[in-house]
């Protein structure tokens, strides 16, 4: 057994991400919703990296598995839940503040690749961002000033 806790505090046991977290094909029809179910489903079977608890082991994962028991306890979607709960009490903005790749916005945040080139906007999906069903971690921002004031 794994707690709440343990999923969003990286000591999960949970590997990083799911076998198929780029193949953008298994995912074609099925809601956010569904896509979460099916990755906590899935974890629930997956091979744990360690024993729950017992150490620190980065896992997108477990911020899945997080965001589908939210989904099924509260009647809100992970999204919602994570936006009024959380980011908005604390001044930062979701999905308001896109990635445009344009040349001299210092308003939208520039993502960056592994190698530290800038992202294509293109293929941000893939190449350097989270899949829609790892939830929200991937999309909030904030002005500097906020997060200067935390």
């Amino acid at each position: 057994s794994v707690t709440l806790r343990q999923l969003l505090g990286m000591q999960s046991g949970l590997p990083r991400d799911p076998p198929y977290w780029n193949d953008m094909d298994w995912m074609s029809g099925k809601t956010l919703r569904e896509q979460r179910a099916k990755a906590t489903a899935d974890a629930m079977k997956s091979t744990p990296k360690s024993i729950p608890g017992t150490s620190y082991f980065y896992s997108n994962w477990g911020y899945m598995v997080a965001g589908h028991i939210v989904e099924k306890y509260t009647d809100n979607t992970w999204e919602s839940a994570i936006k009024n709960r959380l980011f908005a009490p604390l001044g930062i903005c979701f999905g308001d503040r896109p990635f445009t790749g344009a040349p001299n916005d210092d308003i939208s945040p520039w993502g960056t690749k592994s190698d530290g080139t800038a992202c294509d906007p293109s293929n941000l999906l893939s190449v350097c961002d989270n899949p829609p069903f790892a939830g929200t971690f991937s999309g909030p921002n904030a002005a500097m000033a906020a997060y200067l004031g935390w």
